[in-house]
């Protein structure tokens, strides 16, 4: 797996993650978080949630694909939450653009995004999540 950095201009890197993949990464114990001390799951997934409320929602489907086999990275450039790739995304495109969907969308943002999707040659995922209201852990 290829993993991007970023140099800190001191000689050493930084990895960069979006949340959903190191909540995956612990969850799947090859992370751990450190915060003066080290965090449980449980402990980073409540900062998680409390900084974005449809966390729960993109971890599972984060989570599906990953689980799935697809390599999952940002698409915030395309206006989707996640693109997926079937292969190394050095040596392949994503052929999907996903959209995790929490509340009725408008026509139009549908329609935009599908527009962007069609314009990079990738298709259009719309994920509707099933949770429970209780759902407080990964």
């Amino acid at each position: 797996a290829v993993v991007s950095t970023q140099s800190t201009g001191d000689g050493t890197e930084q990895l960069v993650l979006l949340a959903v993949e190191a909540c995956y990464l612990v969850q799947n114990g090859c992370l751990q978080l450190h915060l003066g001390n080290m965090l449980t799951l449980d402990d980073a997934w409540d900062v998680w949630v409390k900084c974005d409320t449809e966390f729960r929602e993109k971890y599972a489907v984060y989570k599906y694909f990953r689980d799935k086999g697809y390599v999952v990275r940002s698409a915030v450039k395309y206006g989707g939450d996640f693109l997926l790739y079937t292969g190394d995304p050095n040596s392949c495109h994503a052929a999907y653009v996903t959209k995790v969907v929490t509340k009725p969308l408008q026509w139009t943002a549908v329609n935009a995004l599908r527009r962007v999707s069609e314009s990079v040659a990738k298709e259009t995922v719309l994920c509707y999540v099933s949770t429970s209201e209780n759902s407080n852990s990964p």
